[in-house]
């Protein structure tokens, strides 16, 4: 009888819920007990999301701790055997465990396993010999390969994923190896080679004869130069070989298999590729790198996530097109992108609702991202689970309307669960024709999942559905849990869910207490409620403002660790942005592309209607973004900060749930008691924690007292940052690339590694000279991070990162300080004093200025530097940038370290000549990035550090560093340190000694 009364009251409940009956305070329903206490199922935990911690836990730790693969496999095995046994215990036998127990902790130990396992074979898989891992940094080979991925044209390169077939060391003659002939040498065949291979068979007879010679030859004119003296008699006897020749090799080279997948960069002169095109050139695989940097993006991991393994930059002369491919049906995309610019006046409308419809980004400027972000818009630029939602909804509510005209499935209910099915078919037409991304996929995924949860009538059960879709996810894409995407939109998610289901829990508490829903009592709640009520899309409004609200609250933390942004208008500019661009623009976008091929002029104005809508919020959006308060730049939280905010949240949930259900006239259970004790003390220990742990970070960055440099990786380039006693910062150099590459070191390499340390303000920028190697990087910096002055020699040069630079400079009003002096012996040229540490500022100088003219190659002798031949590598009226460096040395109590810039020997011997052995420092960083021009003998003899730093790039094309200045630094003993291979070195002073920590611990410093 109790077991049948049980489906009864729940029925009896739900139903009670439905009709919005109002239950009075101390009343109980029909047919139901008196509650003495509130349930323990209204606070459990929903049984996937343990299981969904578990397995990201899993991933986590093999991705951090790799090795255990085996042993993981063996004991996942174990468990699922040791769970199936469980099952199989007769109910009669005693058991020292609960089954309940050890199924859970079966499960979770199972569920651990199984995600070490799978993010091992993603991270660190087994890689046979033929892999193209084995052929990187080995020299060129000849490759052939299949183009994997639709090719993406850049500015003047293509780029596209290649799975490699085969390589070969040398070049092969395809036309040889099919005749089973030889390769001649010098119009000879090899030795051992005199005959060609025996045909098997008779010759042919010849048919005819031979034609004959008509006339004769021509006489020779003269005869022969006689000889004039003998041959030199040879001396001696020739030494008797020692052992045998080796072996002639004389086969033909075999071209070897080969598997994997590398990124391939193509440079001009560029053709048409496609995916599926056979492509075979010769040219060497480069091994993927990062710049190991303290905190800095792993660019590794990041290509093994897409499975690529190398690199190669081409030009395209160089590559043959053996056979071309079927592509993969992007041309219609390319069409109607086509058909998008030519109908759209507005060039960033167009390129918004290309982005919207095919997935396809690169048409939108660089100021219309920055502006987007900066309004907290961003997410609306790539297509994820957002967008898929709002054309989820919207062609759900188009089926479920035709449906429910038809009488037999509104009866039965079908008509919402067969809408529900019909909707994924355009969602996953959507999905394809946008270009299928990871994100895209992922988002597939979810929506999926909650549409299963919809047919199956279990649409309360949000929590549950969200951890099956990541459980589902992971174990398709155990790397996911490291992409942007997939964190965002779980937490966005995540917290839609918990805020909705609080605004619910207080909507019921307002109907069941105050009696909201009744007009005759004429509260103030009731009147606002009904006047709300009156007005139209009011109620959707609401439920935009609350969505937005918990979205935003949930993903901020993340924001600002990867985009360093936080927007105080992001509520405003999705309130009006999200209504016109989700569901006007974006349908009006879908039904051009699926209309523009039958009915072109249809198409056509749905465009034109899309791109009006869309210029109108880019208006909106530029004018918040011009708003001075509407965003902020900030540091980035590390990964206990944001536990801290995460474990904060979790428990503010629990707190406000139990307040708004305290508010119940029923009584409290003791254990109920005791869950509030224990999360009102965790609430104050997490407080408290995030409390001493900023302290901590304020301490460290404001009142510590040593002195800590870090010359930054950032290529072939030079940057350095000096961060002094209690809290002075100083920058030095930004490096930087060619004019050729957009990969902007300021950007994705300094401000990251600023921002980590929490700096924000910089005292002082010092720039050595304006070189693309060392400026470039600046300009990002100088735009973003508050700069307390400016610090460099007098040159001025065309380039546009110069003048960006000092554009930046005069709009910001940020202070010059040219460094040049007189020509005095041993007297700086200026002193900063930077707390307990200073800056001697020693180059250049004008009478330097005035007499150097070129890059000159100086060769000195004797122990005063006397100069020997000097050769002028430009004209008189070319300014020698690098000679002109700023140098300095940095002093803090008794350790020193010098910064010469790019000098060379002309302005070492300078140097010298006027401070000898002033110039003594504890720590050199190498002039000119290792350059042979520079470390002179008499230099090094007169700074005489202990240890030099080399700042250059891995397999630069100068080849820096220079063979002939490493020996002179290990002549002197000089321990060498080189960012190509150490990546950054740190180098920490208390005043009396330095402590050198590489990021990376190569074979030169252990040789060191």
């Amino acid at each position: 009888m109790t077991g049948g009364m049980k489906p009864l009251r729940k029925n009896f409940r739900n139903l009670g819920h439905r009709s919005g009956d109002a239950e009075k305070p101390g009343t109980s329903r029909p047919n139901s007990p008196k509650k003495t206490g509130t349930s323990r199922s209204s606070y459990s935990i929903p049984p996937l999301i343990p299981f969904f911690i578990i397995l990201c836990a899993g991933i986590i730790t093999s991705e951090h701790l790799p090795g255990f693969q085996m042993p993981a496999l063996c004991l996942a095995i174990f468990f699922v055997i040791s769970l199936s046994f469980i099952y199989f215990i007769p109910d009669n036998l005693p058991r020292i465990i609960s089954f309940t127990f050890s199924k859970k902790v079966s499960l979770l130990a199972i569920f651990f396993l199984v995600g070490y396992y799978l993010a091992h074979t993603v991270f660190h898989p087994f890689l046979p010999e033929n892999h193209v891992v084995n052929f990187a940094d080995k020299g060129d080979y000849e490759i052939t390969g299949t183009i994997a991925s639709e090719p993406e044209e850049l500015w003047k390169r293509v780029k596209f994923s290649m799975d490699i077939h085969s390589v070969s060391k040398e070049m092969v003659n395809h036309d040889l190896i099919k005749k089973n002939e030889l390769p001649e040498k010098n119009g000879k065949l090899p030795e051992g080679k005199s005959k060609l291979p025996e045909t098997k068979g008779e010759l042919p007879e010849r048919k005819g004869k031979l034609p004959e010679r008509k006339g004769k030859l021509p006489e020779r004119k003269g005869k022969l130069p006689e000889r004039k003296g003998k041959l030199p008699e040879r001396k001696g006897k020739l030494p008797e070989r020692k052992g045998k020749l080796p072996e002639r090799n004389d086969k033909v080279p075999e071209r070897s298999e080969a598997m994997g997948k590398v990124q391939v960069n193509i440079y001009t002169p560029l053709e048409t590729y496609r995916k599926g095109d056979l492509l075979k050139f010769r040219t060497d695989i480069r091994s993927l790198r990062n710049f190991n940097n303290p905190g800095g993006f792993d660019y590794v991991r990041y290509m093994r996530m897409k499975d690529i393994w190398g690199r190669i930059n081409i030009n395209g002369k160089k590559v043959e097109v053996i056979k071309r491919g079927l592509g993969s049906g992007n041309s219609f995309r390319k069409d109607f992108i086509r058909f998008i610019e030519e109908r759209i006046k507005d060039k960033n409308a167009a390129a918004i609702l290309v982005a919207l419809t095919t997935g396809y980004k690169d048409l939108i400027p660089d100021s219309l991202r920055h502006d987007f972000s900066v309004t907290g818009a961003s997410h609306i630029l790539a297509i994820s689970g957002l967008h898929l939602s709002m054309i989820a909804t919207i062609f759900y509510f188009c089926f479920n309307f035709l449906l429910s005209m038809l009488t037999p499935l509104l009866i039965r209910g079908w008509s919402r669960k067969l809408a529900a099915l019909l909707t994924l078919v355009p969602l996953f037409w959507y999905a394809v024709m946008s270009g299928w991304s990871p994100a895209t996929r992922r988002a597939m995924i979810m929506i999926m999942m909650f549409m299963a949860a919809w047919v199956t009538e279990r649409e309360s059960d949000g929590f549950n559905s969200l951890s099956a879709a990541g459980i589902l996810i992971l174990l398709l894409e155990p790397e996911a849990i490291f992409s942007i995407s997939f964190q965002l939109s779980f937490s966005a998610v995540l917290f839609i869910l918990a805020g909705i289901y609080l605004v619910r829990l207080n909507h019921n508490y307002l109907i069941r207490e105050h009696n909201c829903l009744n007009v005759e009592k004429g509260s103030n709640l009731t009147v606002i409620y009904q006047y709300i009520k009156k007005i139209p899309f009011m109620k959707q409004v609401i439920n935009l403002i609350w969505i937005s609200f918990f979205a935003t609250l949930g993903t901020q933390i993340l924001v600002m660790h990867y985009f360093n942004v936080f927007s105080f208008s992001g509520i405003f500019t999705n309130l009006i942005v999200i209504p016109l661009i989700g569901f006007i623009s974006l349908p009006l976008g879908l039904v051009s592309l699926g209309t523009y091929s039958f009915f072109p002029d249809l198409a056509s104005a749905l465009v034109s209607v899309a791109g009006y809508i869309l210029s109108s919020c880019i208006y909106y959006i530029r004018f918040l973004g011009a708003l001075s308060f509407t965003s902020i730049e900030t540091f980035t939280p590390d990964g206990l900060e944001i536990f801290f905010y995460y474990f904060f949240m979790l428990l503010l949930f629990m707190r406000i749930a139990e307040s708004i259900k305290k508010r119940d006239k029923t009584e409290i259970s003791v254990f109920m008691l005791k869950g509030k004790s224990v999360r009102v003390i965790m609430l104050v220990l997490i407080i408290f924690s995030s409390f001493l742990y900023e302290l901590w970070w304020i301490k460290k960055r404001f009142f510590n007292h040593e002195m800590v440099v870090t010359i930054l990786s950032v290529g072939q380039g030079s940057s350095a940052l000096l961060e002094m006693p209690y809290g002075k910062t100083v920058l030095v150099d930004g490096g930087g690339f060619s004019y050729f590459s957009r990969f902007d070191t300021g950007e994705h390499i300094i401000a990251p590694f600023l921002r980590q340390k929490k700096i924000l303000t910089l005292d002082a920028v010092v720039l050595t000279h304006p070189e693309s190697d060392h400026i470039n990087g600046l300009v990002y910096i100088m735009e973003h991070f508050n700069v307390g002055e400016l610090v460099k020699n007098p040159d001025k040069r065309t380039t546009s990162a110069y003048k960006d630079l000092m554009t930046v400079v005069a709009e910001k009003k940020i202070p010059l300080c040219n460094i040049v002096g007189a020509d005095n012996i041993f007297e700086p040229i200026l002193i900063k004093k930077l707390g307990k540490a200073e800056m001697h500022f020693l180059h250049p100088v004008k009478n330097f200025l005035e007499v150097s003219g070129g890059n000159d190659d100086v060769k000195v002798s004797g122990k005063r530097g006397k100069i020997e031949n000097i050769k002028k590598g430009k004209t008189k009226n070319t300014v020698d940038y690098n000679n002109h460096s700023v140098a300095f040395r940095l002093i803090f109590g008794n350790n020193t370290i010098f910064f010469p810039g790019d000098i060379m020997s002309y302005a070492e011997v300078n140097l010298s000549q006027r401070y000898g052995n002033k110039l003594k420092s504890d720590i050199l960083v190498s002039p000119h990035h290792g350059s042979s021009t520079s470390s002179t003998d008499f230099f090094l003899d007169n700074v005489a550090p202990e240890s030099v730093i080399i700042s250059c790039g891995w397999d630069n094309r100068f080849g820096f560093p220079h063979e002939p200045v490493i020996k002179r630094y290990m002549k002197r003993n000089i321990a060498i340190y080189r960012t190509d291979l150490n990546g950054a070195v740190t180098l920490s002073s208390d005043g009396v000694r330095w402590k050198i920590s590489p990021s990376v611990k190569s074979l030169v410093t252990l040789q060191n």
